[in-house]
């Protein structure tokens, strides 16, 4: 097929196109695919799609994507997504619906590219699926959007791995849900970081678990 016998399909005959025809789409043929047609292909067809072609779907076309085609990509399809395609991802829907594993599968680049709307829909079994190194790669204000649920699920090695630029945007409520059992692992620079509102926001049980040298940093 050429790019334009495809955009000349008929949307209703896509789920038609065998999943060998479909993995045969390049990048330059995917493209022309309208938002209408890619939404009728199955779950199926979509994980069939090519790692070289799928960082071609422009932002109009992963916006277009059902949650249940997101929900479909693979590990590698996913880890092919360009920073601009991600920011397209719906928030509301498509978040939840890479699952744990499609979370695991971003590049740090790629945790890097999501929004502050994004990164609010993130979920504690997501979060703890971001290694500590891509989540300190994650946008100031988008780590600052984090559920305080998904905060509180923070791992040591997670809450030791964020930049001082991360930490100084947190939100009080953020950083009043840091486990008393995780608080421990700030370092001396996150602390000095920390803005006089983000110190009062620490609960009594966190500031109990602090050591000398935490304490000596505030």
């Amino acid at each position: 097929f050429s790019g334009d016998q495809l955009s000349a399909i008929d949307s209703s005959d896509m789920p038609s196109m065998s999943l060998a025809a479909v993995g045969a789409i390049t990048g330059g043929q995917i493209s022309q695919l309208t938002t209408s047609q890619l939404s009728r292909l199955t779950s199926a067809q979509i994980a069939a799609i090519s790692t070289s072609a799928i960082d071609d779907l422009t932002a109009d076309q992963v916006t277009g994507l059902t949650s249940a085609q997101v929900g479909s990509l693979t590990a590698n399809q996913i880890a092919a997504l360009t920073q601009d395609q991600v920011k397209a991802l719906d928030p509301a829907q498509d978040i939840a619906a890479l699952g744990t594993a499609g979370l695991k599968a971003m590049t740090s680049v790629q945790i890097g590219a999501l929004t502050t709307a994004e990164a609010a829909q993130i979920s504690v079994a997501q979060l703890a699926q971001i290694s500590g190194d891509n989540l300190s790669k994650m946008a100031a204000d988008a780590t600052s959007s984090l559920s305080t649920s998904a905060f509180r699920s923070l791992s040591a090695t997670q809450l030791a791995k964020l930049t001082t630029d991360q930490v100084a945007t947190l939100a009080t409520k953020q950083i009043a849900a840091i486990a008393t059992d995780v608080v421990k692992s700030l370092t001396s620079a996150q602390i000095r970081a920390l803005t006089t509102a983000q110190i009062d926001a620490f609960t009594t049980a966190a500031i109990t678990q602090l050591s000398a040298e935490q304490i000596a940093a505030l």
